[in-house]
């Protein structure tokens, strides 16, 4: 007789073959029925096998749409199992756009393990591990103050009261050290909390406060680095700054006989969470005090906002240059992203390989790196050629693949528009989020169209005029206002943004990710060059250059079945034409930018060929 973990292998056999012949509901019954298997030695070998079979059920309920089943299979899974990268990686994408609305201190601590994880995007983990905190019975009562008429000297006193216990949770710690946190509660809540701070420097009772708030200072640090500076600074807190700066500065002479360090980390955590400390005269020295002092979560800090800066402007001395950028707007482009490289990521997923052949592809404005690194694991044997009109982008992209051990791509400085001189050819053309920044995108596109090889394929990515109206309407705004594109004045034109009615739409930007850091604020909503589209217009651009429109990538599958029932004459979901309609009746479908395949048509593959 089997014993249970042969049936449940057994059973597992048959759940993949129902899954991957679309028998989703038999699988289905295959999955209870191995669950409801028992064992009397529980050993772990049937653990295992229980945790894939979690695992498997959570998948055939995402399918299904039954999200928030799927969501307790994969925890199931977890629990069971928490060396799964594969269930890890699932978890942490199915919650990713989710806010609880009931506390659980079982998600909060997986979130909080998931946290600390490897090859995992950790971003996934941000608005779900926020709206969790915001359920916690000790931070809703500190939101309860923040709209009070002297909230900060009430948040100051509730702090001290409780003694900055509220500051160690550990979920609030890591969402800080690796997270963008998109919410507005909590950037007024760490608004004031960095103020109290600064305030008992200045009265000098710095010493006095608790060692474990030295954790969440550090943290803290690394978040206001990590979204660039972007919360309020009062004149009273720049003016004690210029006290603490004068006090920094006696670390030139830097003897660690001589200094308090515990108090001279905390000094150098709180000027950390105005200033990036790799651009003050004593930032070497900070390396001096990282390697004496034991301290992980310093040092941290200091490999965040001083040594991996510092290697970005060593690297960017020997990114190639393939000509020197002389078009009008490409200059304007990249002087942004030279003040401000966008996006700024720390983590990505670390997926199986989707192919093992070997292609030459071309991402045609990688920016910070993070498109073109997807695309080295995806396709781990191809060679990568990354472009990007942005020296400190490259150099931030260059960084991150050396960081992450990616050794397939080739970093250059170019300009889209020049890339014909290359005089090279490609399987696969990227360029998502980059026509659009053109003066003339056709143009644009015309060139990669020549670099592609007859049977290649190419990913466009465009902003779409009709999901892009409260952006619209906030460049209006802001041109109105007349904000200029300074961090002063995004920092001001947030601040009135979030004063808006709740209803208003372009209040409702202040709830996305890019709202919350420096840079892609100023992507979102400054853009010195931008266009939108819509679909009419990119199927006559599509016939213009003879390329073949071969369908949306959809995140979201429920977007597909519902255009299928819709239109159920073009099951392979590639009418340009039903798709207007489609976005016509759904103007928020493509809220991100229209991301789609094309490839060359019959007739151009035939031209090239001659």
């Amino acid at each position: 007789m089997p014993t249970a973990p042969e049936n449940l292998k057994n059973l597992t056999f048959e759940i993949n073959t129902f899954i991957h012949s679309d028998r989703s509901q038999e699988a289905l019954a295959r999955c209870y029925e191995a669950l409801a298997l028992d064992s009397p030695l529980k050993d772990n070998s049937y653990l295992l096998w229980r945790a894939e079979i979690y695992g498997l059920l959570g998948d055939i309920l995402l399918s299904e749409d039954s999200f928030n089943e799927s969501i307790a299979a994969y925890l199931n899974s977890i629990k069971l199992n928490s060396a799964n990268h594969e269930i890890w990686l699932k978890f942490a994408k199915t919650i990713k756009f989710v806010k609880f609305s009931s506390y659980s201190e079982l998600i909060k601590q997986v979130i909080t393990t998931g946290l600390s994880r490897n090859g995992i995007c950790l971003q996934h983990f941000a608005l779900p591990g926020i709206s969790l905190l915001k359920l916690a019975p000790s931070f809703q009562e500190i939101f309860a103050l923040l709209d009070s008429k002297n909230a900060f000297e009430q948040i100051t006193e509730k702090l001290e009261s409780d003694n900055f216990k509220l500051l160690e949770d550990k979920l609030f710690i890591r969402l800080l050290e690796k997270t963008l946190l998109s919410d507005q509660e909590i950037e007024k809540f760490l608004t004031f909390t960095r103020k109290s701070l600064l305030e008992k420097f200045e009265k000098n009772q710095f010493s006095k406060l608790p060692n474990v708030f030295l954790k969440f200072l550090f943290a803290l640090s690394r978040n206001c680095f990590y979204n660039e500076y972007l919360y309020e600074e009062e004149k009273s807190e720049s003016i004690s700054l210029q006290q603490l700066s004068t006090i920094l500065r006696t670390l030139k002479n830097f003897d660690s006989s001589s200094f308090d360090l515990p108090k001279l980390k905390a000094l150098v955590a709180l000027f950390g969470c105005y200033r990036p400390l790799h651009r003050v005269p004593f930032a070497t020295k900070l390396f001096e005090i990282a390697e004496i002092e034991s301290d992980p979560d310093f040092f941290a800090l200091i490999q965040e906002q001083v040594k991996e800066p510092i290697e970005e402007e060593q690297i960017s001395n020997h990114i190639p240059l393939l000509k020197s950028i002389s078009d009008v707007i490409s200059t304007k482009v990249s002087s942004q992203y030279e003040e401000n490289p966008y996006p700024r990521w720390k983590t990505v997923d670390k997926i199986n390989p989707k192919s093992a052949e070997c292609f030459e592809v071309l991402i045609a404005g990688c920016g910070t790196g993070q498109h073109a690194i997807n695309s080295a694991i995806s396709f781990p044997n191809s060679h990568i050629l990354a472009i990007d009109l942005s020296k400190k982008s490259l150099a931030y992209a260059a960084r991150k693949a050396k960081e992450l051990k990616i050794n397939n791509i080739e970093f250059m400085q170019a300009d889209l528009l020049d890339l014909e001189s290359l005089d090279r050819t490609f399987d696969q053309i990227e360029s998502v989020g980059v026509l659009h920044h053109l003066e003339d995108p056709v143009r644009g596109w015309r060139v990669l169209t020549k670099l592609l090889k007859p049977q290649g394929r190419m990913e466009i990515g465009l902003y779409s005029e009709l999901a892009r109206q409260d952006v619209a309407a906030a460049q209006t705004f802001i041109k109105t206002r007349g904000y200029p594109s300074t961090p002063e004045g995004i920092k001001l034109c947030r601040k009135d943004i979030f004063s808006l009615p709740p209803s208003d739409p372009i209040h409702w930007l202040s709830m996305g990710l890019d709202f919350y850091s420096l840079s892609a604020c100023r992507d979102l909503l400054f853009h010195v060059q931008e266009q939108t589209f819509t679909l009419p217009r990119i199927a006559a651009i599509l016939e213009e250059l003879g390329l073949k429109f071969m369908g949306f990538e959809m995140r979201d599958q429920k977007i597909i079945k519902k255009y299928q029932e819709q239109f159920p004459d073009d099951p392979q979901a590639s009418s340009l034409v039903h798709w207007h309609q489609f976005e016509i009746d759904n103007p928020q479908t493509f809220t991100g930018m229209y991301l789609f395949h094309v490839q060359m048509s019959s007739q151009q593959t035939a031209n090239k060929n001659l």
